[in-house]
């Protein structure tokens, strides 16, 4: 009678802590679905932590399929947050914003500026060009994606995807199918150059000195 009184005792208990278990893992399941983990799907929480009443239904094959997913989900996770953030980095390096600048710009007087050679003036992104005939303004904005040209031996060239022009501002090579703008000049009444970058001249228009 002892025994049997001992034996109902502890079936007691087991069936608590059954039952304690049990109420533990359904808080941690709260907890995380709270939390809107990406890789814990109600289907994932029922067969991670609901083993249930029938033992025989979870086979460590499910359990191995269930891990494979998980870890499936989290490498697609890594691989993609990465894609992005090398795909931003690339984005970001072949379009440089040219700075803000004001459509009427002063230059200083043309003696500053030395004779046949162009001349980059930063804070307007124009070069200019002094020779004995006069002045004229070229733009430094690349006509392909809005780059900074730099001037060198034979013309011009774009840093960012390689376009040439020539000294003349024609394209010569690269993506760059138009040639670089030539602007208006004219001498303001202290003597200072004044150019006006939403007027575009020819090339053979000149600003006599």
């Amino acid at each position: 009678m002892k025994m049997k009184l001992s034996g109902s005792s502890d079936s007691s208990i087991s069936r608590r802590s059954l039952a304690f278990f049990k109420s533990s893992t359904e808080l941690v399941i709260l907890l995380m679905a709270s939390s809107k983990s990406p890789f814990l799907t109600s289907s994932d929480s029922q067969f991670l932590f609901h083993p249930v009443d029938n033992a025989a239904e979870h086979t460590p094959l499910d359990h191995h399929l269930a891990r494979r997913r998980f870890l499936t989900r989290l490498t697609a996770g890594t691989l993609g947050a990465g894609a992005m953030l090398m795909l931003a980095a690339v984005l970001r390096l072949p379009f440089p914003r040219v700075r803000s600048q004001s459509d009427v710009v002063r230059i200083g007087r043309a003696v500053d500026y030395p004779l046949h050679r162009y001349t980059f003036v930063a804070g307007s992104n124009v070069f200019v060009y002094r020779d004995r005939k006069g002045i004229r303004i070229l733009s430094a904005i690349c006509t392909h994606l809005g780059c900074v040209v730099r001037a060198s031996e034979s013309g011009f060239h774009c840093p960012c995807h390689g376009s040439r022009f020539d000294r003349h501002g024609d394209p010569v090579s690269g993506p760059a199918g138009r040639p670089l703008a030539w602007y208006h000049a004219e001498r303001a009444a202290d003597g200072v150059l004044v150019v006006d970058l939403t007027r575009r001249v020819s090339r053979h228009r000149v600003l006599g000195v």
